[in-house]
């Protein structure tokens, strides 16, 4: 088996409510706003399905070298009311969800997702099935996992350079990071030099 090399890094911004039930029968995909705790200036852009196709690239990302790369899902507990469920966990059981479903179903259309979405997990389920994957296969071991005590940026990649290192045994060679467009300078002009790891900082954005 291939070593792991490559830290596939998704910093998270908000909390899926992965307990609501909704009223018409379908299932809770992430799909709407009220599916999620979202900040006020978050409903506007619709930053909620951002976070899904964050999420689901990043796991074609990795479908593409699996034995190579692990996902990081990066992000703390930073909703009261969300009790003890941090920002990483729920997209990770979020992206599980979607997967699994996908995996089960010829329909992949899920309503309020743009043709992006649709298209990415179409893309996954075809990688899946070419490759002979499974769901249980996919999220489990070191493949995906996540960091959280994350509260900003910074601390999204440095706790994830180090979970890597805990769940790998060795420090990632390369650092990809899915997100949102506008923060990449952030990470790789700043973040990236303050704790010496430019050289190892691939871009990668999902507007």
């Amino acid at each position: 088996m291939d070593e792991k090399k490559e830290l596939i890094l998704v910093p998270c911004h908000s909390i899926w409510k992965s307990s609501i039930q909704p009223s018409d029968g379908r299932v809770n995909f992430g799909q709407s706003p009220e599916y999620w705790h979202l900040a006020a200036f978050q409903y506007e852009g619709n930053d909620h399905l951002a976070f899904i196709k964050h999420g689901l690239a990043a796991l074609k990302l990795l479908l593409k070298k699996r034995h190579r790369a692990t996902v990081i899902f990066s992000g703390s507990q930073t909703k009261k009311e969300a009790g003890v469920l941090s920002e990483a966990q729920s997209y990770y059981f979020l992206c599980e969800r979607l997967i699994r479903n996908a995996m089960r179903n010829d329909n992949l259309e899920i309503p309020n997702f743009d043709d992006e979405l649709h298209t990415l997990l179409q893309e996954i389920k075809e990688m899946m099935v070419g490759q002979n994957i499974d769901v249980d296969d996919l999220f489990c071991g070191d493949s995906i996992t996540t960091e959280e005590f994350s509260l900003d940026s910074l601390d999204n990649l440095l706790y994830s350079i180090y979970r890597f290192e805990e769940v790998t045994g060795k420090f990632p060679q390369r650092i990809t990071i899915i997100g949102f467009a506008f923060k990449m300078e952030r990470f790789i002009s700043y973040h990236a030099k303050a704790i010496d790891v430019s050289k190892s900082m691939h871009k990668l954005h999902w507007n």
